[in-house]
């Protein structure tokens, strides 16, 4: 509902009334849908768990689906769900950027490079320390 709610905009040929009476029917619909022991602090941890839903880039799109169809929004658990999420991507990242930095390394006469071209103070992608690369590390 928060993502319908903050997803109304004003349609062209619709009047600012119309506008605010959705607004006020999709409030409406909100509270009918809170328990009875809801209160600022849980409005607080809802809100925040939508500003981290919404910050997703589209490439997130079954991810942020399926966090949506959970019953209920608990910070906590969302935040173990975006940890998960991240590691799940950067498994499935490693072996591609592996086999670049393969390619790299066979691209140089089939040896290390011999300086190494990521820059200065470069940042890890594996263990993502300071100081070395992907293929060095």
């Amino acid at each position: 509902m928060y993502n319908n709610f903050f997803s109304i905009r004003k349609e062209e040929n619709k009047s600012l009334q119309v506008l605010t009476a959705h607004i006020n029917e999709s409030m409406h619909k909100m509270k009918n849908l809170c328990p009875n022991n809801f209160n600022l602090q849980k409005l607080d941890e809802e809100l925040t768990c939508m500003a981290m839903i919404c910050t997703l880039p589209e490439d997130y799109t079954n991810f942020t689906s399926s966090v949506l169809l959970l019953r209920s929004l608990d910070k906590t658990m969302l935040q173990d769900t975006f940890h998960a999420e991240e590691t799940n991507h950067w498994h499935h990242a490693a072996p591609t950027m592996s086999s670049k930095m393969d390619s790299i390394s066979l691209a140089t006469s089939g040896t290390k490079p011999k300086a190494c071209r990521c820059g200065t103070n470069p940042v890890c992608m594996f263990c993502e320390k300071l100081g070395h690369c992907i293929h060095i590390c």
